[in-house]
């Protein structure tokens, strides 16, 4: 299956020159700084790729193979999502997660799926992420975006480790999902319930 996205996506490289130009001085300059590695914030990252964008760096907080919340927070058994239904593979089928999830457990395993689990969707998106080559930096948390002039902005992010790195962006992307909400807010009527329960 590895060797079959390879090749479809070799076979859709176009434009085959970078989109955005850099200017000289600008090596380090990225095209786009994603906020967020889930779901969402990797269909980006592979949408601009395919479009030739190539400086895209996308940050997580969590984890390698944590981003987003389908083995971290999530709570349900199986998406409420068709099995069938498409995103992060952009049209492209050797990376929808029907090729893969064939890949391991056969046609007729596709056919008795009733609903993706949440681990076998993370499994998938990590996959995903691996095989098309998006540029992730895992347990490095985004604390400060700031605008630089009128087209540039500058980004503190600070590791696992504590090191703090900064890095300048043409663009940025908050795809921070549910925990770029500002806070988890729990209903009063559940304050009584140990936090194990709720």
């Amino acid at each position: 299956l590895r060797e079959r996205v390879r090749f479809d996506l070799e076979c859709l490289n176009y434009p085959a020159r970078p989109w955005v130009r850099t200017r000289p001085g600008e090596e380090d300059v990225l095209d786009c700084a994603i906020v967020g590695g889930g779901q969402y914030g990797q269909s980006l990252a592979f949408g601009l790729m395919r479009e030739r964008v190539q400086r895209v760096v996308v940050f997580d907080a969590n984890p390698p193979g944590l981003a987003g919340p389908w083995l971290t927070f999530a709570r349900m058994i199986m998406l409420r999502t068709p099995k069938d239904l498409t995103g992060p593979d952009m049209g492209i089928g050797s990376l929808s997660f029907r090729a893969w999830y064939e890949a391991q457990h056969g046609a007729q395993g596709w056919e008795q799926l009733f609903r993706i689990s949440r681990p076998d969707w993370q499994g998938y998106l990590n996959w995903h992420r691996e095989v098309t080559g998006i540029d992730v930096r895992p347990q490095t948390r985004v604390t400060r975006v700031a605008p630089l002039g009128s087209d540039r902005f500058e980004i503190e992010a600070v590791s696992a480790h504590g090191s703090v790195q900064r890095y300048i962006a043409r663009t940025v992307v908050l795809a921070t999902g549910a925990e770029g909400s500002g806070a988890r807010v729990t209903p009063a009527m559940f304050e009584e319930i140990g936090r194990a329960h709720v």
